[in-house]
């Protein structure tokens, strides 16, 4: 008796590449988009990038919610076969309409409608990456500590150790609030009980 042949991995959406760095050169390029400045070579290669995977992310969008009379149409097969396909390749179609609701698909929505809006406060200048946040802190502190030299030099090492207190106490608190605020964002995006959110 032949073997049965493996199933191929059913089709998903091509997942982002974007690395931080990139996020930041994204952030930099739209930021000077909006005030009219010219982009660096680097910025324009990563803006086309991004605006390509949108548009393919939105290609995939629109493919699940094709109707089902569509797709015999494009395929010219009877709906029997595009379901019969649909349960053995696990392909997000088999109803009347592709891609009707489950609690997967729920999730999805919800991560890519999350997704939206950062990528419009991005491009709106509200939204600031936390690294470049911790560089102008860092360019702050180094700011105060020259200070608290020049008070210890006028005013004795009492006062300059006081200010540097100050700074570690701020450092600490500082390095704590990013860190919760990582932590509570990977724990509502993801539990060890759910796995990541898949478009169905």
């Amino acid at each position: 008796m032949p073997k049965p042949k493996p199933q191929p991995d059913p089709p998903q959406p091509p997942a982002s590449v974007g690395t931080p760095l990139d996020q930041a050169v994204l952030a930099r390029a739209v930021r000077k988009m909006a005030l009219r400045e010219k982009l660096t070579a680097e910025e324009e290669r990563t803006l086309r990038r991004h605006q390509k995977e949108k548009e393919e992310r939105d290609r995939w969008s629109h493919y699940r919610s094709i109707p089902q009379k569509h797709w015999r149409a494009m395929t010219g097969r009877q709906t029997k076969v595009l379901n019969e396909q649909a349960q053995r390749y696990d392909l997000p179609f088999g109803g009347p309409v592709k891609g009707g609701s489950s609690p997967a698909l729920e999730r999805y929505r919800e991560e890519r409608a999350a997704l939206a809006r950062l990528d419009r406060l991005e491009r709106e200048g509200s939204l600031v990456a936390k690294d470049e946040i911790r560089q102008v802190l860092g360019k702050v502190a180094s700011l105060y500590r020259d200070g608290a030299d020049a008070l210890g030099r006028q005013f004795g090492p009492e006062a300059s150790q006081l200010l540097d207190e100050v700074l570690n106490d701020a450092k600490r608190l500082i390095d704590q609030h990013f860190q919760e605020n990582t932590d509570d964002n990977e724990q509502s995006h993801s539990s060890p009980d759910s796995p990541p959110p898949q478009p169905q």
